[in-house]
């Protein structure tokens, strides 16, 4: 699976995101690369609301320009505010939605407006 993926076994730690502080994992460690695929399936909710929401402005500026993300549990009231915000801050975020037992949503910027 090397091949393919990274995997990274991170710890959750206090970040500042704007006048905002967030619990989400540590990014050392973190490859210098783009990504090509983001899957955000963690932490878990228990951990607070919102917790997911992190991923977003700390992992899409590293996103390759047809780079995917694909979002689980998205049928969850706090993962569609997360999608809802990510979307307020990305107006070039496209939604599209798979059916899956507890909702998957895949989200990608829109190519009709990358040059």
């Amino acid at each position: 699976m090397s091949d393919w993926a990274t995997v990274i076994d991170a710890p959750l730690v206090e970040h500042r995101i704007g006048a905002e502080t967030w619990k989400w994992y540590s990014l050392d460690g973190f490859p210098h690369v783009g990504i090509d695929m983001l899957v955000v399936d963690g932490p878990p909710e228990p951990f607070g609301k919102m917790i997911r929401y992190p991923a977003g402005p700390m992992l899409f500026p590293k996103l390759m320009p047809r780079g995917a993300i694909l979002i689980d549990d998205a049928a969850r009231t706090s993962e569609m505010e997360i999608v809802e915000r990510w979307r307020w801050e990305n107006p070039r975020l496209v939604v599209k939605t798979y059916d899956c037992e507890k909702g998957c949503l895949g989200l990608e910027l829109d190519k009709q407006l990358i040059k």
